[in-house]
């Protein structure tokens, strides 16, 4: 189980390096600004890492003493204590962007990163939910054993479809550095979507199996 997990947090690592790069083209003052805005994610982030962790605590222990009645609802609520979370820090972006920037920037930094990072803002509040929800759902498959199907997800969200996502946001829609953000923003995206149809899919096989068992 442990390879799989090892090369998705990997690749994640290595996506982010990559928009990084992509953004970079677009100069100084837009690659200030990003890494700003990725600083903020990433410290938002350490929750979800948290909720999926723990989801996938209390997933593997109700499995492996028959209760596969719970794990729905502890997906629920999962995903409930990380919406309501996000809500309020994406709330406090847009409501207070310069007040969120200013232990990064200061005061006296230059206007042009202020205003770029603060365009940024909104992009990343779309980016905590689409990441936070692909990673939390990592999570929940862990709790279940499959830890294969993750990493199969997860390629293709992140290389087939936030790659040439960014790329044509970026640079063939002309929308600079808020398009790479868009584009990542998809792909992380698209990876829940699968990840999540994947988890309902397994987590039904898993409860009809049981009662097959119960029944027999």
């Amino acid at each position: 189980m442990g390879a799989p997990i090892a090369l998705i947090y990997g690749s994640e690592a290595a996506i982010t390096s990559v928009a990084t790069i992509l953004i970079g083209m677009f100069g100084a003052t837009a690659l200030a600004a990003s890494n700003v805005v990725n600083q903020l994610v990433t410290v938002v982030y350490q929750i979800n890492i948290g909720l999926s962790h723990g989801s996938s605590v209390l997933i593997s222990h109700a499995v492996a003493n028959d209760r596969y009645h719970e794990v729905r609802g502890i997906a629920g609520r999962t995903f409930k204590l990380s919406f309501a979370f996000l809500m309020i820090v994406g709330i406090l972006y847009l409501l207070a962007p310069r007040w969120i920037l200013f232990p990064f920037l200061g005061s006296a930094s230059e206007a042009a990163v202020f205003t770029v990072a603060m365009s940024l803002l909104w992009f990343a509040v779309a980016h905590q939910f689409a990441n936070g929800s692909q990673n939390i759902c990592i999570g929940l498959l862990r709790g279940l054993g499959d830890t294969k199907t993750g990493l199969i997800n997860t390629s293709v969200g992140y290389w087939l479809v936030g790659i040439p996502a960014m790329v044509a946001c970026g640079y063939w829609a002309n929308w600079g550095e808020n398009g790479i953000w868009l584009g990542r923003s998809i792909g992380f995206g698209v990876t829940g979507l699968l990840l999540w149809r994947r988890f309902i899919a397994t987590s039904s096989l898993s409860i009809h199996d049981k009662g097959q068992v119960a029944l027999r």
